[in-house]
């Protein structure tokens, strides 16, 4: 045997053991980031779930999680609003000008600031096994930057919720109608929009 290539074999193995060893280094775990995607998503398998995501993405002003709630096909109905060219922006409103509007409001409101929904006066009737017309007072307050409107919006949402061929559920239909004056959330969607 010779031990001199044995030797050069034995050092050259240990040196590359070694490189290789510092390759497998763990690091610790960072927190989940508040903006990330999935930050308190649950899978929506009950429409209830659907709407404690829905609620959380608002607080969180999680753009990619509020839109995981809405339907690609969804409609969106405005209170009555006093100018006609207001009323024009919903005709032909998508999912895309929802992003745009929660994008707007996010990039506008104050950072770390405590945003909230909550739904009151709650009334629900299954429609067929996969849809919901889910009815609710609404209270959202967002801190928003902008000083001519109101942080405090209220009114009454009517949804028809909907669970799909994956058994997830999405909001298909939303109807907003105002209950005081000045305050409903068509009005944030008209002022984010732009």
């Amino acid at each position: 045997m010779n031990y001199q290539g044995f030797s050069k074999n034995y050092i050259y193995l240990s040196f590359v053991a070694i490189l290789l060893a510092g390759c497998f280094n763990t690091r610790t775990p960072e927190p989940p980031s508040q903006n990330a995607p999935n930050s308190q998503w649950i899978p929506p398998t009950d429409y209830n779930i659907l709407l404690q995501n829905f609620k959380n993405s608002i607080s969180q002003l999680n753009t990619q999680n509020y839109l995981r709630c809405i339907a690609d096909t969804f409609e969106f109905i405005p209170t009555q609003v006093r100018d006609n060219s207001d009323y024009l922006i919903f005709q032909k409103w998508t999912k895309n000008d929802e992003k745009t509007y929660f994008e707007n409001l996010n990039a506008k409101s104050l950072p770390l600031s405590p945003h909230n929904l909550q739904f009151k006066n709650v009334e629900h009737q299954f429609v067929g096994s996969n849809t919901v017309k889910y009815n609710a007072d609404y209270h959202l307050e967002v801190q928003h930057n902008d000083s001519t409107l109101t942080k405090t919006f209220r009114g009454q949402v009517n949804l028809t919720l909907h669970r799909n061929h994956e058994g997830l559920w999405h909001i298909l239909k939303w109807q907003d109608i105002e209950k005081a004056k000045d305050s409903s959330w068509t009005l944030l969607k008209i002022r984010f929009i732009r």
